[in-house]
């Protein structure tokens, strides 16, 4: 099963965006979407470190993985 997958069953029946916080602390936000590469599930994590870590995981099994420089908002 890939991540899409993984995603997929834990939110179904939930609304959109879906917020939450991981193990380390860290909070999370779950968008679903579409793009030229098809549908897709986006986990943003505010890391510890005050970055945006941001996973796009595609229903094809493609994904990718992005930093952005994050506010101070906790």
């Amino acid at each position: 099963m890939g991540m899409y997958e993984w995603i997929h069953d834990r939110v179904q029946g939930k609304p959109m965006p879906v917020g939450g916080v991981v193990n380390s602390g860290e909070r999370i936000i779950i968008e679903q979407g579409h793009d030229e590469a098809g549908a897709f599930y986006r986990v943003t994590t505010l890391q510890n470190n005050d970055w945006l870590r941001i996973n796009t995981y595609y229903a094809c099994g493609d994904s990718n993985e992005t930093y952005e420089k994050g506010g101070n908002c906790r």
